[in-house]
């Protein structure tokens, strides 16, 4: 289950990241074709806004991969705390 959560936040952080930086690149080309900015300045948001989304993609999947996590170390937990059986079977294992 977490991991098609984890599939589904991936898809919309990618598809929104995506749309803003499509967004910037357009709203920057058309700002400097009227000449209000030049293209370094464009190039300098572009690359401050995908540091940015990288960080944010990289947040929205560690709660998922901290749920896993947590999960993981639940059962491990009740692995270590089931009580030995004591008696003994006369089923043989082939």
């Amino acid at each position: 289950m977490l991991g098609f959560t984890q599939a589904n936040l991936s898809l919309f952080a990618e598809l929104f990241s995506s749309i803003i930086i499509i967004g910037l690149l357009t709203c920057g080309a058309l700002l400097v074709k009227e000449g209000k900015f030049m293209i370094g300045e464009i190039m300098a948001s572009y690359s401050l806004l995908a540091n940015i989304i990288f960080a944010v993609n990289r947040f929205v999947n560690t709660n998922i991969i901290l749920q896993e996590t947590s999960i993981a170390s639940t059962r491990l937990m009740d692995m270590l705390l089931v009580e030995q059986e004591d008696e003994e079977s006369d089923i043989e294992f082939k």
